[in-house]
């Protein structure tokens, strides 16, 4: 991003602010389905919901033909008033609300079952509604080597994924139609998705028994698109588009030859991790004992509100020439919080001005969403498209922070 467009931006929009780039995103969304079409043609894209629900975003996956990908009543709901139809809404998570659950089986929406409980209001609503038919499928859970045991889903290395399923087979109005799962592994490899994708045809092939099988949702948890810096953080290979969609799509041409099961991703990252910068004015630098503190008016909380690693966002500096400049060496670019470890970025060097602004790269995924209404509120969001810019979201003012508290 030039200069003279920042300061620009900056004027009209204030000390921060995020860009998300429209033609990037889409342009990541048909680079999804290629790449996965040329090993697998039967596939379908169903946005994660939960990565980013920025309504521009989640309208762009609809007119993309992506199905939506929820996990909770309010990004139902959310769907729901975008314009998804019932069946182009997947619902998952692991607590859905019976009053919930009973208007997605009503609509015919698609639900994966995450626990008997939810099954036992399935009964309760079939049991009352004789003619109805709800399509439904279980999230499976099985160990992936090197990971943690996942608390989501009904164990599926026993007999009781089996045993869940025949009672759904039985059970008149139910239809189960496919099979779920969704891990975050820590490296997000590629052959992390091969054990995925070779557990879940296993289990397919001795649930289902002969019955159709619609489809295998193999969930998401997939790297995006990243600069060179920011794949330089990491200790493990990042994987490409390509990489992913060549090693599970060749197991499922192998197990499914004539493709008749469709294979169902859930992509969030994957698709909206790189369409996002954050931006954000130098308020003032300062030393302390000979440490260098570039002090901004952004945050952690706007860049990687969850903290989980020292890796960070890409950083970039665009000079606007304002204020007194400095050259620094091993600072920290810190945040607008009263908290010490509100760090954007460590052991940056070289020359920067108060008044300059800094571009964090790859914010897309997540960081929006976790944002809190700490100290301060979350500021305009910004659509390009093209060389045109947009507001897609205000600035958090007081009145929208405090507008559900009683005074």
């Amino acid at each position: 991003m030039n200069s003279g467009t920042i300061n620009e931006l900056g004027s009209k929009y204030g000390d921060s602010f995020f860009i998300f780039d429209e033609n990037r995103y889409t342009a990541n969304i048909q680079e999804v389905r290629s790449a996965f079409e040329k090993t697998y043609n039967n596939i379908g894209i169903a946005y994660s919901f939960k990565t980013n629900y920025i309504p521009r975003i989640c309208q762009l996956a609809l007119d993309q033909g992506l199905m939506a990908e929820v996990v909770s009543e309010m990004e139902y709901e959310h769907a729901v008033r975008l314009g998804f139809q019932a069946d182009q809404i997947i619902f998952n998570g692991p607590v859905k609300p019976r009053n919930v659950l009973f208007r997605a089986f009503e609509n015919g929406s698609v639900v994966h079952f995450d626990s008997e409980t939810e099954i036992d209001y399935l009964e309760e609503y079939l049991s009352g509604s004789p003619k109805k038919t709800v399509r439904c499928a279980l999230r499976c859970n099985f160990n992936l080597e090197g990971e943690e045991m996942s608390r989501f889903g009904f164990n599926a290395e026993d007999e009781l994924i089996e045993e869940v399923y025949e009672r759904l087979f039985q059970l008149d109005g139910c239809e189960p139609v496919g099979i779920h799962c969704h891990y975050q592994t820590s490296t997000k490899s590629l052959e992390s998705f091969v054990e995925r994708t070779r557990k879940m045809i296993a289990v397919v092939k001795k649930v289902f028994k002969g019955r159709k099988c619609e489809y295998i949702d193999i969930g998401g948890g997939f790297f995006g698109k990243m600069p060179a810096e920011l794949k330089e953080q990491f200790a493990f290979k990042i994987s490409a588009y390509d990489e992913y969609a060549a090693v599970i799509g060749s197991e499922f041409k192998k197990n499914f030859p004539v493709q008749e099961v469709r294979l169902i991703i859930e992509p969030g990252t994957m698709l909206v991790a790189d369409t996002i910068n954050f931006y954000c004015a130098v308020n003032n630098v300062k030393f302390i004992r000979d440490k260098a503190f570039v002090v901004t008016h952004g945050s952690l909380h706007n860049i990687k509100p969850c903290g989980r690693s020292r890796i960070l966002p890409s950083l970039k500096v665009i000079p606007l020439g304002k204020g007194k400049s400095y050259h620094v060496e091993s600072a920290d670019i810190t945040g607008y919080t009263c908290i010490d470890d509100d760090v954007l970025a460590y052991d940056f060097y070289g020359d920067i001005a108060v008044g300059d602004f800094l571009e964090f790269s790859n914010v897309g995924a997540y960081s929006l969403m976790y944002k809190p209404p700490f100290i301060k509120g979350q500021p305009v969001i910004l659509s390009k498209k093209d060389d045109h810019y947009r507001v897609i979201k205000n600035n958090e003012t007081i009145d929208d922070i405090f507008s559900t508290y009683i005074f």
